[in-house]
């Protein structure tokens, strides 16, 4: 008796992805990518510490020249 086996067929193009239509990139969808990558939340910046850091270094400057 002749034993049958299934062989999936590679498919074709006319039956690959057909079910779904691919969408074509556009240039707002570029825009939006590059705009969420900035958009990443940054550690916030202490304007307090930054200006007290920078007072010393001048008071080290002054008081040393």
């Amino acid at each position: 008796m002749a034993r049958l086996q299934i062989v999936e067929e590679d498919p074709t193009a006319e039956s690959r992805d057909m079910a779904e239509v691919a969408r074509l990139r556009t240039y707002d969808d570029e825009l939006h990518e590059r705009r969420r990558h900035l958009a990443v939340v940054r550690e916030p910046i202490d304007f307090e510490s930054e200006r007290l850091k920078r007072l010393v270094e001048k008071s080290r400057d002054t008081a040393n020249p």
